[in-house]
């Protein structure tokens, strides 16, 4: 292939068609140029070793898709807030989806996916087929958060609406650059009805927003309501959509391989091998944006403060250079979470154990309840059609009982 024809744009939303000459793209630039101005004066780096470098140089690299300079650090999500205000907030955030409180959420979410696989499959019997990404799938992760809020059962599903609702907002005009509660309003009061309910009854909750704000007012230092609001909405937003992505991937590779199906139900200890290999082949997020903030170098190429970076992850957990086999799906690999899917260093995804334990409690029900699935006829891989994501977003589908 030409240079021309191994370009890669990263802003182009993934289509599988398109896979392998994306893929290809991306190592022509690990191999000739890992630092890549693009023509919009960002900068994309592809390999493994400069990603993983940008996350754990984080007194060099901060921030995300949106620019916040000038907003108020109350409205400021997450990831884009430097230190040393990233790490008071990040406690308060670990505090409500961490390990302790996350595995908390088990029991509840064996019942929801008991009950919306017993539903598709009925639904199966009937029409022949079900979308299983829309009927299962879907609901879960912000079913998920819902419930660690404390929510009422009654207004989950208007979780998955609103998290909907705010990533189709943030990718209008320079949305990116606004605070997440002024996209969608409604959440804004929603959750702020419920701030204000939890300190009336002082906090002392195990949901978690009385956690959040709990821990948020250790060693003398405090998270401003608004700022608590902030977050939540983050929450839901980056827990909910990059969840289902992971599970409408894993589903697909189970539809359409057959014998993988059978090894994994023959086999329920190779399951978490299977998530962290799919993360690793199909990360939910392709890219993640990072901003410097002093000048500094990667790859021997410098880059300024203020210059936007671009760090693919789809390149990085592909990189020969530090995967053996990259493009196979290995469920014995050594160090299988060993990837890049959820950032590194001090700034890796909180919500991380959550997504995993969602991922996992999903095929194991799945299996319990199921015996075989496959893509119905003429069912093809409907893309997410936002840039930054990869999954289906429809997955149609026979299934059998078990």
């Amino acid at each position: 292939m030409s240079d021309e024809q191994l370009s890669f744009d990263p802003w182009i939303p993934f289509r599988r068609e398109r896979a392998a000459a994306d893929l290809a793209g991306i190592r022509h630039l690990q191999a000739t140029c890992p630092v890549k101005r693009q023509p919009d004066g960002k900068w994309l780096i592809t390999t493994g070793t400069g990603v993983r470098e940008v996350f754990e140089r984080i007194e060099d690299f901060s921030g995300t898709f949106g620019d916040y300079s000038n907003i108020n650090p109350d409205e400021i999500i997450l990831p884009g807030i430097a230190e040393p205000l990233h790490s008071l907030v990040r406690r308060g955030v670990n505090a409500s989806v961490a390990y302790h409180r996350s595995v908390t959420v088990q029991p509840y979410l064996v019942d929801l996916v008991t009950q919306l696989l017993t539903e598709a499959m009925a639904e199966c019997e009937v029409s022949g087929s079900v979308d299983i990404y829309r009927e299962v799938l879907l609901p879960v992760p912000a079913a998920v958060i819902a419930h660690l809020l404390g929510v009422p059962t009654e207004h989950r599903a208007l979780f998955t609406q609103w998290g909907d609702e705010l990533c189709e907002r943030q990718l209008e005009g320079d949305n990116f650059n606004r605070p997440v509660g002024d996209l969608h309003p409604e959440f804004a009061a929603y959750l702020d009805e419920h701030i204000a309910r939890r300190k009336a009854e002082g906090t002392t909750g195990d949901d978690s927003i009385s956690r959040m704000m709990r821990q948020s007012t250790q060693d003398g230092q405090s998270m401003s309501d608004r700022m608590i609001r902030t977050q939540l909405i983050n929450l839901l937003v980056a827990g909910n959509e990059t969840t289902r992505n992971l599970l409408g991937s894993l589903f697909y590779i189970l539809a359409t391989n057959a014998t993988l199906s059978r090894q994994l139900n023959d086999d329920r200890t190779l399951i978490p091998n299977f998530v962290e290999e799919t993360l690793r082949l199909e990360p939910p997020v392709r890219f993640i944006v990072r901003r410097c903030s002093q000048t500094t170098t990667v790859h021997e190429t410098t880059l300024e403060s203020g210059d936007t970076v671009l760090v693919s992850l789809e390149g990085a957990n592909r990189d020969g250079a530090v995967i053996a086999e990259p493009d196979e799906l290995d469920l014995h690999r050594p160090h299988p979470r060993d990837h890049l899917a959820f950032g590194a260093g001090p700034h890796i995804c909180p919500g991380a154990f959550l997504a995993r334990l969602e991922a996992q409690v999903v095929l194991e029900t799945f299996f319990d309840l199921v015996s075989t699935m496959a893509l119905a006829e003429g069912a093809e891989y409907v893309p997410h059609p936002i840039y930054w994501a990869r999954g289906p977003v429809s997955l149609t589908v026979t299934l059998e009982r078990r």
